[in-house]
Parts: structure tokens; C-alpha cells; sequence
């Protein structure tokens, strides 16, 4: 106890039939059962929540397995933006999503703590999680793995659905490993509509430098009903504008009548309803080509055609 409040709460649970809710401006959470150790502790700027074999069963068949994990939020100071970490070996993200709306959550007004939109399970020491500017420098490296991920897109970040891989990533630099079936990639700012992959794989490297971030692709091979190949290339950061962008990729199949659909937003609308009418009947196999985009509206720099 600190001043009359509790600052530090342990409960060991076996509940049943759970009908509560948690602040006046939540929703009811409605449990059919629940059990677990759940603690609570706050601290001047920082509240931790842990919990050790937590299960439950919402009452619409929601269920979280026995799961042990902490999360630690630290709140904005005029030295550093708020952060928040969350530690686990092995996670259900699904069930924890379908509850958060009825949970107390720090910045749960803020669009960011929707983020994470789905998963099976995600496997890995720790997360961190920096609502601005960057995690701390002191804070630990983060890896681990992920199955069925789904993130919404914010801001400049592209949203997926669907995707399986592993990361292994801290303050400064990060890698990221795909291996992944039935995904989906949603990039508001660049296409009209997700793209759909039947299968995508490959890696993912970033690094930060100064004020600068740059983001490799190797080998990322791809495949969906319109098309088949690889990617590779680098976007690098500017001062002004979306940055730069070096691209190759190489298809070994494509429906050309489908071109239309992987336009960017900034097309001229003559332009796409002319592919869509123009391209009926072409479908060709090994072909490739090569471009470097340049800020501020990835207008292509130079650029070599294709062969069909």
C-alpha cells in the first residue's frame, strides 16, 4: 500500500461464470471460466501485469490456453516516449485481442494498441513496444516467432494477415524471416486493395542509422493466382518524401490480364482502365525487370523492360 492505494496485487484465481467489468467506460467481460495467478503492481510511472498459467473461456468460445507472460508499461517522460514490453515464451495473440477491448490497457484510446489484429501464436523472449521515437537503449535484444500473424496498417507501416516467420531484431538494426502460406499484404498508401499470396518467403533486414532507417529484401520469392517469381532490392529513408527505392524482380509466371490490380494509387485512372481493357489474353513465363524509384513520388529514375 502507497498513500491509501494498492500499488502491488497477487490473486490466485479459479473462477466461474465471470460477469465484470473492469472500468466504467469498458464493456462487460463475460467469462465462462477462468484460473491463473494474475498479478498488478504500479509504480509512479510504470504498471506490470503477470500472469502464470492464466487460462480462460469467453462466453462466444474464446480460449486462451494456460499462458505465462509479463507486460510492463512506462509512462512518457520529457527525456523519453512511453513504452511498453511484453515478455513471453509462448503467446496466443487471438484470444488476448478478442478480451483487450474490455481490458484497462494503457493507451487504449490510441489506434496503435490495435496493432496486432490476429495470430495462432507467436514464440519469443520479448517484445517492445515505443508509442514514439524508439525503445530505450537499454533494453534487450527481442526475438522469437510468429504463426498467422496479423498487424493492421498505420501510418507509414504496412499492415499483413496471415503471416508466419521469425525476427530477431533491437534498437538499431533487425531481421525478419518469412515462411508463409495464405497471407496478405495491405499497403493503403501504395495499392488500392491487399495483395493475396499463396505462398511468400525470404528475409527482411533493416538497420537504423542517425535519423536515416534502410530496409533490405533477400530473396523473397512469392507466388498467388496472377503471378510467380522473386524480389529483391532496398528502400532507404530521406530527409523529405517516401524515400528511395531500388527494385528487381523476376517473375517465372504471369497473368498480364491482371496487371491492373498491382498499380500504385498514384496511376492515372485512364491509365489503369486502359489495362483493364486492353490486357485480355496475354499469360508468359520467365520474365524479368529491374527499376530504381527516387523520392518524393517514386517516380521511376531508370528503369529496364520486361520480356514477354
Amino acid at each position: 500500500m502507497a498513500q491509501g492505494q494498492a500499488r502491488d496485487v497477487t490473486a490466485d484465481l479459479e473462477l466461474s461464470d465471470v460477469d465484470t467489468r473492469l472500468a466504467s467506460d469498458l464493456p462487460a467481460l463475460e467469462l465462462d471460466d477462468l484460473s491463473g495467478r494474475v498479478g498488478w503492481k504500479h509504480d509512479g510511472g510504470r504498471r506490470e501485469i503477470f500472469t502464470k498459467s492464466l487460462r480462460f473461456r469467453a462466453t462466444d468460445g474464446t480460449e486462451l490456453m494456460p499462458t505465462d507472460l509479463t507486460f510492463v508499461h512506462d509512462d512518457a517522460t520529457a527525456t523519453r516516449p512511453a513504452e511498453g514490453k511484453l515478455s513471453f515464451a509462448r503467446l496466443e495473440l487471438a484470444p488476448l485481442t478478442a478480451v483487450a477491448a474490455h481490458l484497462p490497457l494503457p493507451g487504449r484510446r490510441s489506434s496503435r494498441s490495435c496493432a496486432v489484429r490476429s495470430t495462432r501464436h507467436a514464440e519469443g523472449r520479448q517484445i517492445c513496444v515505443a508509442r514514439s521515437g524508439r525503445c530505450a537503449a537499454s533494453s534487450s535484444r527481442r526475438a522469437g516467432r510468429f504463426d498467422r500473424l496479423g498487424v493492421n496498417a498505420q501510418d507509414i507501416f504496412p499492415g499483413a494477415n496471415g503471416v508466419s516467420g521469425s525476427f530477431d531484431a533491437d534498437e538499431a538494426k533487425g531481421t525478419l524471416k518469412l515462411a508463409s502460406q495464405n497471407a496478405s499484404l495491405n499497403l493503403p498508401r501504395v495499392f488500392a486493395d491487399p495483395i493475396e499470396l499463396d505462398s511468400a518467403s525470404g528475409g527482411v533486414r533493416w538497420e537504423r542509422g542517425g535519423d536515416a532507417w534502410q530496409v533490405t529484401l533477400n530473396d523473397l520469392a512469392f507466388a498467388n493466382g496472377h503471378a510467380a517469381g522473386t524480389a529483391a532490392g532496398a528502400w532507404r529513408s530521406l530527409a523529405a518524401g517516401p524515400g528511395a527505392i531500388d527494385l528487381k524482380a523476376h517473375l517465372t509466371r504471369a497473368n498480364v490480364e491482371q496487371l491492373y490490380h498491382y498499380l500504385p494509387l498514384h496511376t492515372h485512372s485512364a491509365v489503369r482502365e486502359w489495362l483493364k481493357r486492353a490486357l485480355q489474353r496475354a499469360r508468359r513465363t520467365m520474365c524479368g525487370s529491374s527499376s530504381t524509384a527516387i523520392s518524393p513520388s517514386f517516380r521511376f529514375r531508370k528503369e529496364r523492360a520486361a520480356s514477354f
